[in-house]
């Protein structure tokens, strides 16, 4: 059996190893890294445009599964197909780890300290699934204050007084179901205490978040990314930061805590990542099936313009 994933060095398994050159000047910046600011949205304002090339050229050419051509290859065993699958093929030079010391609520977010600018002068937030724990939600006020605008949801009661007024941060205690597969739930349905579910176009509408770009969308529901992942992963968030419970097989798996249905984990789930135009910039394992990852997404020009060794 080849090598665990897990026992390469995080330098390597989260692709650091891609050095930048980093330039200060305005001018500099104007001139010189006009490609990464714009396949990142402004995200990035100091990646030469022939470093971003060579990040863009690595991207194309990697591969999330151990087995490219089989990604259900063994998934019968989901500890293993967890450590060898879903391996970061983009390079975030200015990752950084927000949450808390441990792994429970701990996000690898990618650039956060350029959610706000000069030119881009407030960002917005959704967190899913907090659990009373706002360490994450509290170390993005503390980068960038009340410009940041997070939402939290929830569907039991965990809103703490004077977060709207002093942080910014607004409590919905609701969680998320599916508009398209109705029987398969979030572990933590029907213990919703009063709070309830919506869906994520219900969300978007009620909020007047239809038109607006979200910035960073934090999502830990105790299973249901598997059922509603098409109901937002088309919203265009910029990154998505997602806690992935256990490993769904095409022949289903009824004894799962999470996700029973059968699923082809490619063709029904990441692909539509990929479709996209998401990378996936950090994995990194929460226990034996949990697994938190962090995409980013990348304007069409990144994809779009040819790498000679894209796979």
């Amino acid at each position: 059996m080849p090598p665990s994933f897990l026992s390469i060095p995080l330098a390597s398994r989260n692709l650091t190893s891609i050095s930048t050159t980093v330039t200060k000047s305005t001018s500099q910046t104007s001139d010189c890294c006009s490609l990464a600011r714009q396949d990142t949205f402004g995200l990035f304002d100091d990646i030469t445009d022939t470093m971003w090339k060579r990040i863009r050229q690595r991207t194309q050419a990697s591969s999330w599964y151990w087995d490219p051509k089989n990604p259900v290859n063994n998934v019968q065993d989901p500890g293993w197909w967890n450590s060898h699958n879903m391996i970061p093929n983009f390079a975030c030079p200015h990752v950084e780890k927000l949450g808390g010391a441990g792994n429970e609520g701990t996000k690898f977010v990618c650039n956060p300290r350029r959610l706000v600018t000069e030119e881009k002068p407030s960002c917005l937030i959704y967190s899913v699934g907090c659990a009373g724990d706002f360490k994450f939600e509290d170390e993005i006020f503390k980068l960038h204050k009340k410009a940041c605008e997070i939402h939290v949801f929830d569907p039991a009661n965990w809103e703490r007084k004077g977060d709207a007024e002093n942080k910014n941060i607004h409590y919905h205690a609701w969680g998320f179901k599916s508009t398209y597969d109705e029987e398969s739930k979030s572990v933590v349905w029907p213990k919703g205490r009063g709070g309830g579910f919506k869906t994520i176009p219900e969300t978007l509408k009620e909020l007047g978040h239809e038109n607006r770009t979200i910035d960073i969308f934090k999502i830990d529901c105790e299973g249901c990314e598997w059922s509603t992942h098409k109901d937002w992963i088309s919203v265009g968030f910029r990154q998505i930061l997602v806690e992935m419970h256990g490993v769904p097989a095409p022949e289903g798996t009824p004894k799962a805590r999470w996700y029973q249905k059968p699923m082809d984990i490619h063709n029904d789930y990441y692909k539509d990542y990929m479709d996209n135009g998401y990378a996936l910039f950090n994995h990194d394992p929460n226990g034996e099936l949990g697994l938190e990852l962090s995409f980013i997404k990348l304007d069409k020009p990144f994809w779009e313009t040819p790498s000679q060794e894209a796979w």
